[in-house]
């Protein structure tokens, strides 16, 4: 067996196939548990809410209760209570909302997770052994544990992201009701931070589905090594397969820091831009306050918006990256799901009562690949009762001949 990842079916991706596809899976997952979802993203919408409000409660209170005492030395009166019950609110109102988010976000991905993985297996239970023959049980392990939690990896922020998406529409809302000038600044902002995002969420599908491939040959040669200890022992092999082991681990190792290296220099734009964005905000929003269109509660709002923002922009791209990612995963799930190698039954319902009835085969075919015949034209007739011994040399189809009388194979014709 091959040490290189199995050759990808998958054509090379087009950028509207990687963000349309990665939307697509989403969707998918969020369909089969809609309520998760749905709980999930109302928790979100909750905290994001909070962060909003939180920032016109701070702008609120610089200009009702901050400026009056530092700038005219008035004392503190009933305003200073009325504001620290609005901070308590506001602060009750977050816990809320990050409760209700992580709780139902849980639910959402392992739910979906645990869903993937019956389906998985119903579906293998459906399949004849030629197929399983045709791939390795190390690959088909990882698919199922590795391949099936990356691919649903998204589903964790993604609550989260969908409220932060809200809370940015929102804050340009709220900004530009303020200032247009101020809002369009941080609209322009926000395009380029997640542009550069959904680039880069591109140029790593295909490094990442090759990851992807490769864990499964690694795990592959894992399982071969493992099952096959005794034999590995017994001829003296033991060096060879842990030298073959560790080239696979580094060809691993060597694609996963290519992937990453690529992923740290985007995040190293990404994550400067939002500063850049507040700088230009602040320079932009000191003028607008010299020239009387807003006030230093706005600009404290503003400012005080944009330094909570910083955490849902960039979790905002993570997830950008993870559905790409999901997909690169999601892939080889699918194509264990898209098998049509099915064992075809018939409606006859086997009985506990010995029935001595015969075997009988009639112009029987069957080959592992196609054009390449293990049995050719078989005719065979064993009469109830009967004891038959098949002899042959190895290879000759003893084997495959008793798999096909037991049904644990079809023929081809």
């Amino acid at each position: 067996m091959s040490d290189s990842a199995r050759p990808s079916t998958v054509p090379p991706p087009r950028f509207s196939g990687v963000l349309g596809g990665g939307l697509r899976l989403t969707w998918s997952f969020v369909k089969r548990r809609p309520w998760s979802f749905a709980l999930a993203v109302s928790g979100a919408v909750l905290f994001v809410s909070a962060i909003v409000a939180s920032a016109v409660v701070v702008g609120g209170i610089t200009d009702a209760l901050i400026l009056p005492v530092l700038q005219d030395g008035e004392p503190l009166d009933a305003t200073f209570w009325q504001a620290l019950a609005l901070i308590l609110g506001v602060a009750v109102w977050k816990s809320v909302g990050i409760t209700l988010r992580r709780a139902a976000a849980g639910w959402l991905q392992y739910g979906t997770r645990s869903d993937a993985r019956k389906r998985l297996i119903h579906h293998q239970l459906r399949l004849d052994l030629a197929w399983y023959d045709r791939r390795s049980t190390g690959d088909l392990l990882s698919v199922s544990e590795v391949d099936t939690n990356q691919g649903t990896f998204v589903l964790a922020p993604l609550p989260y992201a969908t409220g932060s998406f809200l809370l940015l529409i929102g804050t340009v809302a709220l900004v530009a009701g303020m200032d247009p000038i101020l809002g369009l600044v941080i609209f322009v902002g926000l395009v380029v931070i997640v542009g550069i995002d959904i680039h880069g969420a591109f140029r790593t599908f295909q490094p990442f589905v090759d990851v992807q491939d490769e864990r499964g040959v690694v795990g592959d040669i894992a399982h071969e090594s493992i099952d096959g200890a005794l034999t590995v022992k017994a001829l003296g092999r033991g060096d060879e397969e842990t030298e073959r082991f560790a080239v696979s681990a580094r060809r691993l190792r060597d694609k996963i820091i290519a992937v990453n290296s690529v992923w740290v220099g985007y995040r190293a734009v990404v994550e400067s831009l939002p500063s850049v964005l507040t700088v230009a905000l602040l320079v932009v929003g000191v003028v607008r306050l010299t020239s009387g269109a807003v006030t230093a509660g706005d600009l404290v709002t503003v400012a005080y918006l944009l330094s909570l923002m910083m955490m849902p922009i960039s979790l905002l791209g993570f997830v950008i990256w993870e559905m790409a990612h999901s997909l690169a995963a999601w892939q080889r799930v699918q194509e264990v799901l898209d098998a049509d190698d099915l064992v075809e039954h018939g409606d006859t319902v086997a009985t506990g009562d010995v029935t001595g009835g015969s075997v009988d085969s009639v112009h029987v075919t069957f080959g592992y690949t196609d054009g390449e015949s293990v049995l050719a034209d078989v005719d065979l007739a064993i009469p109830g009762g009967k004891t038959v011994a098949v002899v042959g040399p190895t290879g000759s189809g003893k084997s495959t001949l008793v798999l096909l009388l037991a049904r644990l194979w079809d023929p081809v014709s």
